[in-house]
């Protein structure tokens, strides 16, 4: 697993825009992949999902909780991608009522089967290790400047 998850994160690596930006990132896999992703945003409540990933005909839906921060949102983002991008497979187990009371702006039929639905352990393993390897990536494209010459560059350079 630990091979197959770092050869993706390396075939996303170019992908990562310097400052990192969720959207450009999801951008330019839309464009890698040739199939939108939507971004669909929910009010997180303990017990709930935080995430999930739905695969529809022509594009994938990824859904995500308002009310937490933007690098936890972005954790769960990556980790619905590392569903996503293998296209693992899970089942549902939301309700259309449920569906209702998390989203109810939305019709049901329309989030039928999005949130909530489960995976194996294994595929759950696998998305959250592409996750934070993603994370690591970013992290370190963040962290990377471009050298400055003189002492100033030396001093930089020696303790970042």
């Amino acid at each position: 697993m630990r091979r197959i998850v770092k050869r993706r994160v390396e075939q996303l690596r170019p992908l990562i825009p310097a400052p990192w930006d969720m959207n450009v990132f999801l951008d330019q896999l839309e464009q890698a992949r040739n199939r939108p992703i939507d971004l669909c945003e929910l009010h997180w409540a303990p017990g709930d999902s935080t995430g999930a990933w739905r695969a529809m005909p022509d594009h994938d839906v990824i859904a995500y909780p308002t009310n937490t921060s933007p690098w936890h949102q972005d954790v769960i983002i990556l980790h619905e991608i590392g569903h996503m991008l293998p296209q693992h497979a899970g089942h549902c187990v939301l309700t259309n009522q449920r569906a209702q009371q998390l989203a109810p702006d939305l019709k049901p039929a329309a989030f039928m089967h999005l949130l909530t639905s489960t995976t194996g352990a294994a595929e759950e393993q696998e998305a959250e290790a592409f996750a934070r390897s993603m994370i690591t990536q970013i992290e370190h494209h963040r962290h990377r400047r471009t050298p400055r010459g003189g002492l100033r560059g030396r001093v930089e350079a020696a303790f970042g």
